[in-house]
């Protein structure tokens, strides 16, 4: 957890009672918070009181709670309201109980199916948002979230969402119209040319999240398919990763409804599995604990180079 800067733990925000901070990102802040008017738990996501200053990023904040205040969907995290506060602007969404896909990825062990259904729901909560006119932008594990009383996977963070439906909110949210999102992540159109991106930019973003969520390698350069890294992965996943992925929006899945049906037809054909994560992984976790417990850097870092050397690379195996 990260050190509470704004010095809100403890205190209130409107009705709110901030308890925790979940995370941070940009100059942004998520706090775990307590609805008393209601009893139930919150997520309270909040700017510090110097940043009101800066329209630009006010501005932001507030299209981020515009956008997902016009979403109903069991697969994107629902905003429930929004304030202001001795300067402090935020906005409240339900609390998902639960870790990100980016958290879920650290895990041991891994079952297909579950990867399977998370993307599908993903797929799902984003087709949704493309027919309200709202393409994400910076789809990635981090912004993915798993509910793992109900087994649901939820969209969070909309804060470069673009409004598509209303040509009067096609806002440019940087003055360079460059960049906005997630780089690895990012389609090559939206590196270029990032406010007029529309919703095959999500399927190129989903696209590289499904290649992590199986090989736990992201598709850098000239990578390999996935079938061609573990020859047990059903080579569905080639054809997936392949459209999705295509440089040309053109030439990519034409709608989310689509890639989810490939999604689905390849979970079939799997028959299931699970993905062990790598000695190489557990050798690098190694080495990081030996490091923190204040053993030998040397050593360390020599014992697990040979080891790494000589076991090699693959990010998952399937068993």
């Amino acid at each position: 957890m990260s050190g509470d800067n704004l010095g809100l733990i403890g205190q209130t925000l409107g009705e709110y009672q901030i308890h925790d901070e979940l995370g941070r990102g940009g100059m942004a802040v998520v706090y775990k918070a307590y609805d008393p008017s209601l009893e139930r738990w919150v997520a309270i996501k909040t700017l510090p009181a110097e940043s009101s200053s800066d329209r630009d990023l006010v501005s932001r904040f507030g299209r981020e709670a515009k956008a997902m205040g016009a979403l109903n969907h069991t697969n994107i995290v629902q905003i429930i309201g929004s304030g202001e506060d001795r300067g402090l602007h935020y906005f409240v969404m339900e609390f998902v109980e639960g870790p990100s896909l980016q958290e879920l990825l650290k895990q041991e062990v891994l079952s297909m199916d579950l990867m399977f259904d998370i993307a599908t729901q993903v797929c799902d909560g984003l087709e949704y948002a493309h027919k309200k006119g709202i393409v994400h932008r910076d789809i990635k594990p981090g912004n993915v979230l798993y509910e793992q009383s109900t087994g649901l996977a939820k969209i969070a963070d909309f804060g470069i969402a673009r409004l598509t439906h209303k040509p009067e909110e096609m806002i440019t949210l940087t003055a360079t119209n460059v960049g906005m999102g997630t780089v690895n992540y990012m389609s090559p159109e939206q590196k270029t040319d990032a406010a007029n991106v529309d919703h095959r930019a999500d399927i190129y973003s989903l696209g590289v999240v499904v290649y992590e969520m199986f090989t736990g390698r992201l598709p850098m350069g000239r990578f390999k398919l996935p079938s061609q890294l573990n020859s047990r992965l059903p080579r569905g996943l080639d054809e997936i990763v392949t459209n999705s992925l295509e440089p040309d929006p053109v030439d990519r899945y034409s709608a989310m409804s689509e890639m989810r049906a490939a999604l689905t037809a390849t979970q079939a054909a799997a028959g299931g599995g699970t993905l062990i994560r790598s000695v190489r992984d557990a050798a690098e976790r190694t080495l990081t604990a030996m490091v923190d417990g204040g053993g030998s850097k040397v050593a360390a870092l020599l014992g697990c180079f040979v080891l790494l050397a000589g076991l090699g690379g693959g990010a998952y195996a399937v068993k």
